[in-house]
């Protein structure tokens, strides 16, 4: 489907939204590659410490911030194009929507989710009183 898309002059309004996700790694390290013995306790980790070391777990933690200052996830791109030719389309995003953080260059798809209950006040994602939940990848 990506490779059939392509880029128009336009204007995109879309809602803040927010992602944070914690995934435990330790199950999918240890059924999927060849890191098996450095979870239990005969692990040789002797290079890193003289102590005798074992990995307990693998925790991965990400997030995604979009909002009307830009963006960031480590850091998405604007959502405005511009041109010298007047702009053709406009789309705005009030309803439930799903995004994509594609690498163009290498076909890596690093983030794709889904907002279901768009915010439109960036105060609902930075306020104490915020009514956005956090999104789960």
């Amino acid at each position: 489907m990506i490779e059939t898309m392509s880029i128009k002059p336009g204007f995109v309004t879309m809602p803040c939204f927010q992602i944070r996700n914690i995934t435990d790694l330790k199950t999918v390290l240890q059924e999927h590659t060849t890191v098996k013995s450095v979870f239990t306790e005969s692990a040789d980790l002797s290079k890193m410490s003289e102590d005798k070391l074992y990995l307990d777990g693998v925790v991965q933690q990400a997030g995604v911030r979009v909002c009307v200052g830009g963006s960031s996830s480590n850091s998405l791109t604007s959502s405005a194009f511009t041109s010298q030719r007047v702009i053709k389309e406009s789309v705005v995003v009030d309803r439930p929507f799903a995004y994509a953080l594609y690498n163009t260059v290498n076909g890596i798809m690093y983030v794709i989710g889904k907002v279901e209950q768009p915010v439109w006040d960036e105060e609902d994602i930075v306020g104490e009183d915020s009514s956005i939940e956090t999104i789960k990848m």
